[in-house]
């Protein structure tokens, strides 16, 4: 928890500046793009009855390209249910996000993936059909959309350059998001080490 108090003491803290964290990484993250990890519909309506609840079963082959055929749901007892049950969903979403309100009032945004890369869990663009579709033909269907192709960045790194490190000229966008390496993530298990393999515990990186 140390960090947050950090963060808070030093800048400021907020109800809405984090994420209602219902499960693991692939929720975290879509909450930190959408606000929320409910599958589609609108504020009070029957889809926000239920939300995702866990990571998919492949961490790395998700989101709407991915062969994950879906998540875990949970409703507002508490109560999951996925598998085959009715409630299981692909996790892939009809949902607004935040890229949604950006791009309605023209501003610009930028979504700096880890090297989880285009179908990892913690790459929250590939979970939302405005962003991700339309896909890539092939049997290595990748998302296509314009969104995807134009402000989501498969290389961390790119976001220096961005920022003007090393006397390059600032490109960042209006918001940008970048999810960090396992070194400097609120993964403990990380530290020190560079880890191809994703966690399934924890909140965003």
């Amino acid at each position: 928890m140390q960090p947050y108090y950090s963060i808070a003491q030093n800048y400021g803290f907020a109800n809405y500046m984090f994420q209602t964290n219902q499960g693991p990484s692939f929720i975290a993250h879509q909450f930190i793009l959408s606000g929320t990890s409910a599958p589609s519909g609108t504020v009070g309506g029957t889809d926000y009855d239920y939300f995702a609840a866990e990571n998919p079963s492949n961490e790395k082959d998700t989101g709407c390209a991915g062969s994950s055929t879906s998540v875990w749901m949970i409703n507002q007892n508490g109560q999951e249910s996925g598998g085959n049950g009715p409630n299981a969903v692909a996790p892939c979403f009809t949902h607004n996000s935040l890229p949604t309100l950006l791009d309605e009032n023209g501003l610009s945004w930028r979504y700096y993936a880890y090297k989880s890369g285009a179908k990892g869990i913690w790459t929250a663009p590939n979970g939302i059909t405005e962003i991700c579709w339309p896909l890539t033909d092939g049997p290595d269907s990748q998302c296509g959309g314009s969104d995807w192709v134009n402000d989501v960045v498969l290389d961390p790194h790119k976001v220096l350059s961005d920022m003007g490190y090393n006397s390059s000229p600032c490109n960042l966008a209006n918001v940008s998001w970048v999810t960090p390496n396992g070194d400097s993530s609120d993964h403990p298990g990380f530290q020190g080490v560079e880890n191809n393999s994703l966690s399934t515990e924890g909140g965003p990186a």
